[in-house]
């Protein structure tokens, strides 16, 4: 995009309204001048190319003001909500952020919701997106850059650290609408996003979201995972230190999990994690499922993890000895000694007739 021809024009209604000499905290009640001097800045500003990072490059600005105090103008003048977003880039000041924030707010809900909607990286950074939506009480927006900017709000107001990177919000702002947001991001499919695994573990140990339903919904999210998604969603479970009786409640949803273990090997993993907490604690009814879904998993690894727990479960009913006897006995052990020697621990202790298959 080139640079407006009557960008000058509009830096000139900028100096001579006091916009120059003022400061971030003065934006919102700067005079707007005239009608004519208003569509003038707005014809300069509404278009063309910036070039924000030419410094970066040694070129000379496209203007001599403060670009960030050019944006308050901008908005302010009457660009539209997409134009904001595009020309955002304000430093990390915090009057400048209540300065932006104000001006926003003027422009009222619908160009609010599109300046939210439109969140991009340079925006994830910034406390604004966040503040507009907790202040009209829009949407959640299901977008991942949007998303992002949240949890880091989260990860940044719970770490100091973070702060000098990121303008943060307040606690109010987070906590009132957290849970939604977390129920949104994982029914988008957007859980991956950012830091949004520290934001969940952050606001279920502050109390701002119920851990149980926090944990059926990662749970479930790793029902729907897939490939390289189910390493992140798998260690999910570890972040939020979910613990071996949690997993068992949760053992309906887990059995479908354990069952996408017989896909590629490198699924086999999430066999290896769950079935040892679910075969040790699962009911006896239950059992029989949780053991036929592992035992599909594609490595002897995980096979060996599975025979293992089966054998240091208490003796289980003869109706599920029915069921899984046949199932261990048919394992193609090979040349696998610790795998055979397991299947033959069960079959002694469980009482099976039919001999295992192997060398």
């Amino acid at each position: 995009m080139d640079r407006n021809p009557r960008l000058d024009e509009a830096v000139a209604v900028f100096a001579e309204l006091g916009w120059a000499d003022a400061t971030y905290a003065d934006a919102p009640t700067l005079p707007l001048g005239t009608p004519a001097q208003r569509r003038a800045a707005l014809a300069g500003l509404r278009a063309g190319d910036w070039d924000r990072y030419g410094h970066l490059w040694g070129r000379p600005p496209v203007a001599d003001v403060d670009l960030s105090m050019l944006w308050l103008f901008a908005v302010r003048v009457g660009v539209s909500a997409r134009r904001a977003v595009a020309l955002y880039d304000l430093k990390l000041v915090p009057d400048l952020h209540d300065a932006a924030f104000a001006v926003l707010v003027e422009r009222g809900p619908e160009f609010a919701r599109t300046f939210v909607k439109n969140t991009n990286h340079d925006l994830s950074f910034s406390s604004l997106p966040v503040r507009l939506v907790d202040h009209y009480q829009l949407p959640v927006p299901q977008e991942p850059d949007y998303i992002g900017s949240w949890a880091l709000q989260v990860k940044a107001f719970a770490d100091e650290g973070q702060r000098q990177h990121v303008v943060p919000v307040s606690e109010a702002t987070l906590q009132g609408r957290y849970t939604e947001h977390v129920r949104i991001a994982f029914a988008a499919g957007l859980s991956g996003v950012g830091m949004f695994d520290q934001a969940l573990v952050i606001g279920v140990e502050r109390g701002w979201a119920d851990r149980d339903e926090v944990i059926g919904l990662a749970v479930a999210a790793l029902d729907a995972a897939s490939g390289t998604d189910r390493w992140g969603s798998l260690i999910r479970l570890d972040y939020l230190h979910v613990t071996d009786e949690e997993l068992v409640a949760h053992t309906d949803a887990l059995v479908p999990v354990l069952a996408g273990g017989a896909g590629p090997a490198t699924d086999a993993f999430v066999v290896e994690r769950l079935a040892p907490a679910l075969i040790a604690g699962a009911s006896d009814d239950m059992v029989a499922d949780v053991a036929t879904a592992a035992l599909t998993a594609p490595t002897k690894k995980a096979l060996r993890v599975v025979l293992k727990a089966l054998e240091a479960r208490p003796h289980p009913s003869a109706e599920t000895v029915n069921v899984l006897g046949p199932q261990v006995t048919a394992l193609d052990t090979g040349r696998d000694r610790a795998l055979a020697r397991s299947v033959q621990t069960i079959v002694d202790s469980w009482g099976i007739t039919s001999a295992p298959r192997g060398d």
